[in-house]
C-alpha cells in the first residue's frame, strides 16, 4: 500500500509541475552490468523515481513520504550515475538538477539537501496529508 501511495504522489507531482515535459519514471541509472553478473545487479540496480527533460536541463526526482534523509544520498548517487547511463547518453551534456519532493517539512533534511545542491520541494496535496494522518 505504501508503494502505491508514493507512486500516486509522484504521478500527482509530475502532472502538476511538469505536465508538458518529457517524463520517465522508475529510471535505471548507471552502466549496464556484464552479462554474467546481470542477475545480481537486478537487486542492486539504482532507479530514480522520475527524470524530466526540462529544456536543456535534466531533473532527477526522488519522492519520499517517510525516511526523507535517505533520498539525499540516493540523489547524490543518481546525479553521478546519470552521465554513466548508456540509455541517457544523448543528454550527457545537459545540466543536471535534483529535486527531493516530500509532503513533510524536515528542517534538517532541507538544510542537508541545500548543502548538496538538491532542491527540497515541499508538495502537500490534501489527499496525501489525509493518508499520512491515518498511519
Amino acid at each position: 500500500m505504501a508503494r502505491q501511495l508514493e507512486a500516486k504522489y509522484k504521478n500527482d507531482y509530475l502532472a502538476m509541475k511538469y505536465p508538458t515535459k518529457l517524463q520517465m519514471k522508475n529510471v535505471r541509472l548507471g552502466p549496464i552490468p556484464q552479462v554474467k553478473f546481470s542477475r545480481m545487479y537486478k537487486v542492486t540496480q539504482r532507479r530514480a523515481d522520475a527524470i524530466v527533460k526540462d529544456g536543456d536541463t535534466i531533473v532527477i526526482i526522488e519522492t519520499k513520504l517517510r525516511k526523507i534523509n535517505e533520498a539525499i544520498g540516493q540523489l547524490l548517487a543518481y546525479r553521478q550515475l546519470f552521465r554513466e547511463t548508456p540509455e541517457l547518453s544523448e543528454w550527457k551534456s545537459y545540466g543536471v538538477r535534483c529535486e527531493l519532493v516530500t509532503p513533510i517539512e524536515d528542517v534538517a533534511a532541507k538544510r542537508s539537501a541545500a548543502s548538496e545542491g538538491i532542491d527540497y520541494v515541499l508538495y502537500q496535496p490534501a489527499w496525501v496529508l489525509t493518508e499520512l494522518a491515518k498511519k
